[in-house]
């Protein structure tokens, strides 16, 4: 017997009853909808927290320290240090887009009579192209200018003045009552005073004028206060060879803010930063290009590794969510079951005709787990409509809570399927062990 007439055979058997098979399809309905719904919950969430993650750093850069940054003062000496060269070193590794070093200092900032004090990174101009940094306002400076500056957009809020007695309780205000910012960022004039700590007079000669170029950050949204904030917010940039012009003209041979001294108070040359930015081609080559420099000395972190972690928990998530669903998909399968049983008691008499007329057993079997495939496809492919339905309702109430991709819908469908084929097997088995005269004696 060919595929075209089981299948044919098959179709006929259940039209001819058709409120069991209704009911037994109902069943699988009901169950492939839930685990589909439930798996699309967890899968939802993990992709919710990687598009919030997506949006507030990269994903594919690595943070670079030296190591003695974590060891004892006996190890230093031994330690590798960051430097242009070893900077240029990493740009030179397999699946290495940018490397940059990164100069960090502070400046003292001040705008009428509000102050503040603010931290700067000083990076590589292609650095910072590449970082894809979220502009808010005005435009992001060109390769070659004079210092300019990156400003987040949360900067405005920490100048305050001094003179005020509740200077400071700002930071208790909740977001929606905080109000303006004490400062315009983009359109006040800000002078600030560069910090250096190892001159006599703990500052830079003179105070210089802030050149904003741009303000960085994400569109507040005026429905969710809490929302649209990325690690950019609260920090200022700058291009590092601007800095390191700007400060060879303003200290000359004195020591930088933060710069590495030797015992006798002298700039260590070459030049040591704190710590470098290395920017991977893609998210998948990122654990190896972090173990390789771990490997040359240095202490290396990347977003990647506690992302793995929380993906990890995602997916015990989604299979305990899928557990749950699963409970309906079994009571279906038990239903299955039940139903072949009744079939092949009704139908005794016919199993025994076809086995007098030479009808082999397996053809006898793939019939009755045709039926049950059937079943379950018929089942799977309605619950799978009714839980893009349910879906799109729970999305309804909150944006990106369940998500089902291609490959979730037909992984139910095909749950679905070898389910009913699973419950099939023994009354398919049943029905090829049914002696043939016996069988056709059955009223």
């Amino acid at each position: 017997m060919g595929l075209l007439a089981l299948l044919t055979f098959s179709l006929q058997s259940l039209r001819r009853r058709k409120l069991r098979t209704f009911l037994t399809i109902l069943g699988v309905m009901i169950g492939t909808a839930s685990i589909v719904v439930m798996v699309s919950i967890g899968a939802g969430l993990n992709r919710q927290f990687l598009d919030s993650l997506s949006q507030s750093s990269s994903l594919t850069m690595i943070y670079v320290y030296p190591s003695y940054m974590y060891r004892e003062k006996s190890d230093v000496e031994d330690s590798p240090v960051i430097t242009r060269d070893t900077v240029d070193g990493f740009e030179q590794m397999e699946h290495v887009k940018i490397a940059s070093p990164v100069y960090g200092f502070s400046v003292s900032a001040r705008c009428g009579s509000y102050e503040a004090y603010l931290w700067v990174n000083a990076i590589r101009y292609s650095m910072l192209e590449a970082m894809d940094i979220p502009v808010l306002e005005g435009q992001m400076f060109g390769p070659g200018e004079s210092l300019k500056f990156l400003v987040g957009k949360e900067l405005g809020y920490n100048f305050y003045n001094p003179k005020d007695t509740q200077m400071g309780m700002y930071y208790f205000y909740s977001i929606e009552d905080r109000g303006d910012p004490s400062v315009d960022l983009m359109k006040d004039t800000i002078y600030i005073t560069i910090e250096n700590y190892s001159l006599e007079n703990s500052q830079a000669p003179k105070k210089i004028r802030m050149d904003v170029s741009a303000v960085l950050g994400l569109p507040t949204d005026p429905d969710n206060p809490y929302g649209n904030f990325s690690e950019f917010d609260y920090n200022a940039y700058a291009d590092l060879d601007a800095v390191e012009e700007h400060f060879s003209r303003v200290f000359k041979k004195q020591p930088w803010p933060n710069q590495q001294v030797d015992k006798k108070g002298r700039p260590v040359v070459p030049m040591q930063y704190d710590n470098a930015y290395v920017l991977v081609d893609n998210v998948d080559n990122v654990m190896e290009v972090l173990n390789e420099i771990r490997s040359m000395g240095y202490q290396a972190s990347a977003n990647i590794e506690w992302i793995e972690s929380a993906r990890e928990q995602a997916r015990m998530i989604q299979f305990a969510l899928g557990g749950i669903g699963s409970i309906s998909l079994l009571v279906a399968a038990l239903g299955i079951t039940n139903t072949m049983v009744m079939s092949i008691l009704e139908r005794t008499k016919e199993i025994g005709i076809f086995k007098v007329l030479g009808c082999s057993l397996v053809n006898i079997r793939n019939m009755f787990l045709m039926e049950a495939a059937l079943i379950g496809l018929c089942g799977g492919a309605v619950g799978l409509l009714l839980s893009l339905l349910l879906s799109a309702l729970l999305n309804l109430f909150q944006s990106g809570l369940s998500y089902i991709s291609v490959w979730l819908a037909l992984m139910g469908i095909l749950v679905a399927v070898v389910t009913g084929l699973v419950a099939g097997i023994s009354p398919a088995i049943r029905a090829m062990k049914l002696s043939p005269l016996e069988a056709i004696r059955a009223q």
